[in-house]
């Protein structure tokens, strides 16, 4: 591994270590586990190792474990947010997302930057968090919920362009033809309200992202 992002308790008393490993492939999410005597347990993983690649270069930020001993890795696929979800053996849980991961969508141009940590709610659902750096360099907080094998449960705002206020970091436009940038799951509809009334509603493309334009 190449460098440490968090740790966690694991069920049977070990610990679980969480990173990141760089390989001539690219980086990827990484995790070794220790027995609760801190030996290094070649039962986890492949040789105590569990290791995965997305499709761009991926860093760990955050581990946390649920009841049932499952664990989630929070951290960031390229310009994008990831979270994968493992077996208590250290293998991909296929039953999450997309093949056991997920990568959010978010609007082009910007870069996403996973929060410290996520927490796993009574429900067993998740709250990750994290913020998007726009082209013009401002930030936007980002809050996330996944549940059990679904991806993102709720359409989540990431974005409302254009910004014709009297400053660009004033969060105000004047403008009357708005189009809010979101992410959900990939190939279902949307419904957007403003002010508790639906507006409209629109459908997310492969990848989750979506559009709606209000005037």
């Amino acid at each position: 591994m190449s460098s440490v992002s968090d740790l966690s308790l694991a069920a049977d008393g070990g610990l679980l270590v969480a990173g990141t490993l760089e390989t001539p492939g690219g980086s990827r999410f990484a995790t070794v586990k220790l027995t609760a005597d801190g030996l290094w347990d070649f039962s986890f993983g492949l040789n105590g190792r569990s290791v995965t690649a997305f499709s761009e270069d991926a860093q760990v930020g955050s581990i946390a474990v649920q009841d049932d001993g499952k664990f989630l890795l929070w951290g960031n696929a390229g310009n994008a947010l990831a979270i994968a979800r493992y077996h208590v053996d250290g293998t991909i849980d296929t039953g999450f997302g997309n093949h056991g991961m997920y990568v959010t969508a978010g609007i082009d141009g910007t870069i996403g930057h996973a929060g410290p940590d996520i927490e796993i709610l009574p429900d067993g659902s998740v709250l990750a968090t994290g913020y998007a750096t726009r082209d013009d360099g401002r930030n936007d907080v980002i809050l996330i919920k996944f549940q059990n094998d679904n991806p993102v449960v709720t359409p989540t705002v990431v974005g409302v362009t254009p910004d014709s206020g009297r400053h660009q970091d004033d969060e105000l436009t004047r403008h009357g033809n708005l189009v809010f940038h979101g992410t959900s799951v990939p190939q279902t509809e949307v419904s957007v309200s403003i002010n508790g009334t639906v507006t409209g509603t629109t459908v997310t493309n492969s990848t989750g992202k979506w559009l709606f334009n209000y005037q």
